[in-house]
């Protein structure tokens, strides 16, 4: 398995791969970043297929080990392929007209988002850098962005624009690049000021703030018809605790920007910004937040001026469920979805190792918070109220064991296509039958009342691994089954289909390689086995037709 340490006196992070559960344990691992799902997911080359990237980002770029690669699959009628039109690809910092160079431990590929920056009716494509060192700075982080077309992603401006490398010290980004700022750790997309480009929001988990070494940043930019910008109206903005109207106070080491996801709460026809900072200590405990700041037409806004005041959450807010204990990471994954079909968008909030972190009862959970006119509520004021859901909750499958990190990722999609949003929940240190920390992903289906597990209005709960029928592999110990999710329409009928991430899958030569799960959507909601939908596939770089050369934890990153 692979976890967490931080680097000299910040709080970002290196990946350490290795095969020992114990690693994973005693650190807090990296999750695969949960993103924005526009309801189809990514489509490249504008064909009506959803595509996929799989961040690879302790790949091996040309000769260079440890660079960080992304393959991208295209979808088609039958579902994903690879050696179709277009056919795979594989991007690093040394494919033809990529910004940069790729050099040992850029970590290439951590987080990838998706939106259509430049309004041409192809998605684009941003994968974070976060340890990219930039003049002279060590770990500061980048972002390089590939334009799609109708061939596919592109880098050097042919049916699009050229690809582009943003990081601190780029013309119109706010703040200077640092050491280890890791600029890049989390990537969302969103549209924020409702002129139809997507924008881009960039966490910078290690930035010092007022001297606050880690105490993390997030930065915005917009989309425009040449692309992503950060000089025109509105330039990059630049969003920290505790200034310019945003709540809470910059403390060392408290991870604002550790995860990000876009969204309209308010359903006002501006995506809204949500921001996870999963260490930090709103209650008087460092149990984790997250921060909601409100687009309009001017771009995200934090005084009220034409949207909703800037909300601050912690289970130590009113009414929200369970009580705050340090560790318990509120915040380290987010998902977005609409669960009753009411037009506002909802938020899951992971926290993946609630209860006390000392005691050792560390078994995870999900809240939701519904969207209404105001934007998120608890209280069931113009829409549910909030829920929390553990592998205790009454119908959920599984067994809740400690440390098994339900809600280590999340993803929200239609699977069953009934109108209502469903949630996947990674659970990737799971015990599946006599294996243990194999991994799993519980699925909740949505409801005109919200997410159920009772078959209620929906299907009921699911519990896939890698010993459900018709899943290819073989549940085995310290996998990662569930460490990324993501979702999109990979065939085109409707009906969503989930990813799931297995970046510490033995591959077929014998190597911890990694790779991803793909289970197709259905009227009945995913399944596996073909009926009614395409049989589920595994991919991994020894996959036909897909490019690489094996290993670097493929699938521990998604683009959703």
């Amino acid at each position: 398995m692979f976890s967490m340490t931080r680097i000299s006196s910040k709080c970002t992070r290196t990946i350490i791969w290795s095969l020992s559960v114990l690693g994973l344990l005693t650190g807090v691992a990296i999750p695969g970043m949960a993103k924005r799902n526009n309801g189809f997911g990514a489509d490249f080359n504008g064909d009506g297929y959803a595509d996929l990237c799989i961040g690879v980002p302790g790949g091996t770029a040309g000769n260079v080990q440890d660079a960080g690669v992304v393959n991208c699959l295209y979808g088609s009628k039958s579902g994903l392929q690879a050696t179709g039109t277009p056919s795979a690809q594989l991007w690093s910092q040394n494919s033809t007209g990529m910004p940069g160079v790729a050099e040992n431990g850029d970590n290439f590929g951590h987080a990838l988002a998706f939106g259509d920056f430049n309004q041409d009716a192809y998605d684009d494509l941003c994968i974070g850098v976060d340890f990219e060192t930039v003049a002279g700075a060590n770990q500061t982080g980048a972002v390089n962005c590939i334009y799609g077309s109708a061939s596919g992603l592109q880098a050097t401006g042919q049916g699009g624009p050229a690809a582009q490398l943003w990081y601190e010290g780029t013309t119109g980004i706010k703040g200077s690049a640092e050491a280890h700022d890791a600029f890049g750790f989390s990537l969302t997309a969103g549209d924020f000021n409702g002129d139809g480009y997507a924008d881009l929001c960039i966490g910078i988990v290690g930035k010092t703030v007022n001297g606050f070494a880690g105490a993390g940043e997030v930065n915005c930019l917009y989309g425009s018809a040449t692309g992503l910008q950060a000089s025109a109206g509105p330039g990059d903005q630049r969003w920290r605790q505790g200034i310019n109207g945003v709540p809470g106070t910059a403390e060392a080491f408290k991870d604002f920007g550790f995860s990000i996801i876009a969204g309209d709460f308010n359903f006002d026809n501006f995506d809204d910004l949500c921001i996870g900072a999963d260490k930090d200590d709103a209650s008087g405990t460092a149990g984790g937040t997250v921060t909601c700041l409100y687009g309009s037409s001017s771009g995200l806004q934090s005084t009220g001026a034409g949207a909703p005041f800037p909300q601050y959450w912690s289970e130590g807010s009113s009414s929200v469920k369970n009580t705050p204990e340090d560790g318990d990471l509120f915040g380290f994954s987010l998902a977005m979805g609409d669960f009753n079909n009411d037009g506002y968008a909802d938020l899951a909030i992971g926290t993946p190792q609630v209860n006390n972190f000392i005691a050792g009862h560390q078994k995870g959970g999900v809240h939701v918070f519904y969207g209404s006119a105001a934007g998120l509520q608890v209280t069931g004021t113009g829409a549910p109220d909030d829920q929390y859901w553990t592998r205790g909750s009454a119908s959920v499958k599984g067994v809740g064991f400690d440390l098994d990190y339900f809600a280590w990722a999340l993803t929200a999609s239609d699977y069953n296509h009934d109108g209502f949003d469903d949630l996947c929940i990674g659970v990737p240190v799971d015990n599946v039958g006599s294996t243990p920390f194999a991994g799993a992903v519980n699925c909740l289906y949505g409801s005109a009342s919200g997410l159920q597990a009772t078959g209620t209005g929906g299907p009921d709960d699911q519990l896939w691994s890698q010993d459900s029928p018709g899943v290819p592999g073989v549940s085995e110990q310290g996998d990662g089954f569930g460490s990324a999710l993501s979702s999109g329409d990979f065939n085109g009928d409707s009906y969503l289909d989930l990813v799931v991430g297995v970046p510490e899958e033995v591959v077929t030569t014998g190597t911890t390689g990694g790779a991803v799960n793909v289970l197709y959507g259905s009227k009945t909601g995913l399944q596996a086995t073909g009926n009614g939908a395409p049989a589920s596939q595994l991919w991994s770089q020894e996959s036909d037709g897909v490019p690489g050369s094996g290993g670097g934890a493929f699938g521990l990153s998604l683009s959703d």
